[in-house]
């Protein structure tokens, strides 16, 4: 009941119209919407933004292409990124517990004006399905 009350205030875990036609057009191997999620921020720094620990929950969305992951909650695309990118070797991609996804990443490797890391954590009961997709792809 608790959640169901909160639901209004931390999101409606929806991508909006315009992402979706792009994932669509990818060819959509995982998507989930209505998501609970958490962001952690640790030894966080960005212009006009500091944090030593802070953590916010979100109810977000997970979607997995042909070509891409991509997270969004907060009215933001919380991670985005091609499976051909480098970058993905560096992100922390593992299931917490059979109900929960996780992944962690430095901020300084996808912005040069951010340093810290950040953690997003997805409460699904899909969380073992989005990491066999992932390391087929990643692999």
């Amino acid at each position: 009941m608790f959640k169901t009350l909160l639901r209004p205030l931390l999101g409606k875990g929806k991508f909006p119209a315009e992402l979706l036609l792009e994932l669509h057009s990818e060819g959509v191997e995982f998507f989930e919407e209505g998501i609970w999620g958490t962001i952690t921020f640790i030894n966080y720094k960005a212009p006009g933004r500091r944090s030593a620990w802070r953590r916010s929950a979100f109810v977000g969305a997970i979607a997995l292409t042909s070509q891409r992951i991509v997270a969004f909650g907060r009215s933001e695309r919380l991670l985005d990124l091609p499976f051909t990118h480098p970058t993905i070797k560096v992100v922390d991609f593992r299931l917490e517990s059979p109900g929960s996804f996780f992944a962690s990443f430095e901020a300084s490797h996808f912005h040069s004006d951010r340093s810290g890391k950040i953690e997003l954590r997805f409460s699904t009961s899909q969380a073992a399905q989005i990491m066999d997709l992932l390391q087929k792809r990643i692999s």
